[in-house]
């Protein structure tokens, strides 16, 4: 049995609207509590969207990208954490 859909579409975005600015809201105030921290990250390749930077994971699977050369990649390396976009944390090796 299943329910009947009596929610109309402009009420779906709406609630929909309003989920995402929450997760928005909680994904910004998880990446300023990063700010200024260094973190271990392994560096897994090179970054598709800027050119010269690479991209890695934190120990808690956090995207960091940071400048950086290709011998890099597949290592370990302290990162501090200058800034973020969106759900991706941006820093410079130290």
């Amino acid at each position: 049995a299943r329910w009947k859909d009596d929610v109309t579409e402009n009420e779906k975005q709406r609630r929909l609207q309003m989920l995402l600015n929450l997760q928005n809201e909680i994904n910004s105030k998880q990446s300023r509590s990063e700010l200024g921290k260094t973190v271990e990250v392994l560096l897994e390749r090179k970054n598709q969207k800027d050119k010269g930077y690479l991209k890695g994971r934190t120990r808690s699977w956090k995207k960091v990208i940071f400048p950086g050369s290709e011998d890099l990649i597949g290592t370990l390396q302290n990162i501090k954490i200058t800034s973020f976009a969106n759900q991706t944390l941006v820093g410079k090796i130290v």
